[in-house]
């Protein structure tokens, strides 16, 4: 499993990813992604060269999926944010409606400190 942060240039974004490198899956944790279907079209541009960049070393197919019923952003500037705390909770295994939109100042003051002691 590989968990990652990505940047979506033309729409000034970050999205959170996990690829589970065992089923060629690409799940994407978009917290600006209104529901819809979870199918591969409409995947970001980033998204897809990573699949293509994966197909080079495991030539298989790869699919990017959108993960439905992630935690949404109540604003335009917690993108990363959001993406950040996704990781965090792939990797420790804990449930992503955990995320509490109150805290995100929290969260963000907690991501800086991080960041500043290491």
């Amino acid at each position: 499993m590989l968990y990652g942060v990505v940047h979506i240039v033309k729409k000034k974004h970050w999205v959170a990813v996990h690829i589970d490198l065992e089923h060629q899956n690409i799940y994407i944790y978009d917290s600006m992604r209104p529901q819809r279907s979870s199918k591969s079209d409409g995947v970001y541009p980033e998204i897809t060269r990573i699949g293509e960049y994966l197909w080079n070393y495991i030539e298989t197919d790869w699919y990017a999926k959108f993960v439905e019923d992630c935690p949404q952003q109540p604003d335009i500037t917690s993108c990363g944010v959001y993406a950040l705390k996704f990781v965090e909770h792939l990797i420790r295994g804990f449930d992503l409606k955990a995320i509490d939109e109150s805290q995100i100042l929290r969260y963000r003051r907690e991501i800086a400190v991080q960041i500043y002691k290491k």
